[in-house]
């Protein structure tokens, strides 16, 4: 019997004891984890749109406000808050914030705006009228803000050295008649121009082979495949593109006669040397369409 009042008297404390808790949750009293705000205001040169990023016990991130303000709600622990927007600096730069139990106000920053440079290549045209602003210091530049050579550049798309060179010229030439080069430099511009390298036809994708019997070496692949249909190639092109060429160290390239051509065809017993082909040099100019044609199809 002693035992039975026992533990109806251990239940009713059980009892008692969950009657309680149930009291306490339904009355809202059980114990959250509290928040508190750390906020501040953006002043200066700008207030809106600043991005306000917190980070230590929690990254997160803001944007301010049209007043400048921003917050954050966070618990306790340590935070460091870094305002940033392009074009802008802040004073502080950041600020290292410390929440035990209360809310922390007025963590506040300075915008200052960035010195803009108007004219970043300092030629004297501001960059929102130059064309070309990487000009070299200490170069003649038209209204534009481009140079001579940036306005035909050596590497630029011409077909051959000679419209450099004529392109060139008439670029010297807009810059005399604005006043901005005198006469007598012209001659210097366009001797350096005539003497460079500026428009000729650099050939990397081909390769020299040297003739081992002979004092002589060709470009290999030939510049472009052979066509029977093609009409040929025109003497002063033939000589125009050898002249501009600058492959395998060599820059004396010149077009073979027809005795040469000879000596390196193989396969066609009609043109090879001593074949029964009649085209031979002094009679006939290989580099014309119908004699080009009739050599390489008479074999």
């Amino acid at each position: 019997m002693k035992k039975k009042k026992l533990l109806v008297g251990k239940m009713k404390r059980f009892k008692a004891l969950f009657i309680t808790l149930v009291m306490v949750m339904f009355s809202g009293q059980i114990a959250l984890a509290e928040a508190f705000e750390l906020s501040g205001i953006v002043s200066g040169d700008v207030e809106e749109g600043v991005t306000i990023t917190l980070s230590g016990n929690a990254d997160e991130a803001t944007v301010t406000t049209s007043g400048g303000a921003y917050s954050f709600l966070v618990d306790n622990g340590i935070y460091t808050v870094t305002p940033s927007l392009e074009m802008y600096s802040f004073v502080p730069e950041n600020t290292e914030v410390t929440i035990t139990g209360a809310s922390v106000p007025q963590v506040d920053f300075v915008s200052v705006a960035d010195e803009q440079d108007d004219d970043i290549d300092d030629d004297g045209v501001l960059n929102e009228d130059d064309e070309c602003k990487d000009t070299p210091a200490g170069v003649i530049i038209d209204p534009s803000g481009c140079s001579i050579e940036q306005l035909v550049p050596c590497n630029g798309n011409r077909k051959n050295h000679g419209q450099y060179v004529s392109a060139f010229t008439q670029t010297v030439k807009s810059f005399m008649k604005q006043k901005l080069i005198a006469k007598d430099e012209i001659r210097a511009l366009m001797k350096k121009a005539a003497s460079s390298d500026c428009g000729k036809y650099v050939a990397s994708e081909y390769t020299v082979v040297c003739d081992p019997d002979t004092p002589l070496c060709w470009q290999d692949p030939q510049r472009e495949a052979y066509n029977y249909d093609d009409i040929g190639v025109r003497a002063f092109e033939a000589d125009q593109y050898c002249s501009e060429l600058i492959l395998g160290g060599f820059e004396d390239w010149r077009v073979p006669t027809i005795a040469e051509i000879r000596s390196i065809t193989a396969g066609f017993p009609g043109t090879e040397t001593g074949g029964a082909c009649p085209i031979v040099d002094g009679k006939h100019n290989l580099w014309r369409g119908p004699v080009f044609n009739e050599l390489f199809q008479s074999g």
